[in-house]
């Protein structure tokens, strides 16, 4: 896991997008270390990706008591607003992959209305059928490489979304399509949709985000997913 800032996350995702890497930036929170302790195939994928940033404050309280620090929280119903505004400032297109039929658009709309020169280039809910062969799932890789989006925001719930990368990845035409994906949970879709601004704090959140280190920073790594069992 990467531990990294907002301004950080943005300059890697800058970087992949400018230069047309075929990148995975995905986020954790406990529910996906639990599964991925669990999951060696899940577990290999995550830390096979150029990005993993920390979606949840219990996250950041284990990397506290192993002694690092992530400089914060990057959950997706907060950081998708910087993300839009991010995107508009530089040009960069997004593609909506997920939620319930409806709630995605809900999401775009919104979103333009803030950021009217935001490119979102393509939108589709995730009720279709996921099997790798199915017709559904091939019309929707279809309308994603037409799309010719930067980045595809993948938005299942863990690990449905986790394994639909691994099984589609490489036909994502990264030949044409210069992608960057990110997982982002289903629900978070829908603060955005629902005109809310933050997903609900935590008690645990607001602590972390005011208080001060559990000790001396260390020299920044990432941490590796394995590296807390």
């Amino acid at each position: 896991m990467d531990p990294i800032s907002v301004p950080e996350l943005h300059a890697r995702i800058l970087d992949a997008v400018r230069a047309g890497r075929h990148a995975l930036v995905l986020n954790v929170n406990v529910h996906a270390l639990n599964l991925c302790y669990r999951d060696p195939v899940l577990r290999s994928f995550f830390n096979a990706a150029p990005v993993v940033f920390c979606d949840g404050a219990g996250v950041m309280l284990a990397a506290c008591l192993l002694g690092r620090r992530i400089p914060e929280r990057i959950t997706y119903a907060d950081w998708v607003w910087q993300l839009a505004a991010f995107a508009e400032s530089q040009g960069i297109s997004l593609f909506f992959l997920g939620a319930w039929p409806g709630v995605a658009d809900k999401a775009a709309t919104r979103l333009r209305a803030r950021h009217p020169n935001l490119k979102i280039v393509g939108v589709h809910h995730g009720y279709f059928d996921h099997d790798p062969d199915a017709p559904e799932n091939e019309a929707v890789l279809k309308e994603i490489n037409s799309s010719r989006s930067d980045v595809l925001l993948v938005g299942f719930g863990m690990p449905l979304q986790e394994r639909w990368l691994m099984q589609n990845w490489e036909r994502i035409d990264a030949c044409r399509l210069y992608l960057l994906v990110v997982s982002a949970d289903r629900i978070k879709v829908l603060y955005v949709a629902l005109g809310s601004g933050e997903a609900p704090s935590t008690l645990l959140g607001n602590v972390l985000r005011h208080s001060k280190p559990c000790s001396v920073d260390p020299p920044a790594k990432n941490v590796r997913l394995s590296d807390a069992e």
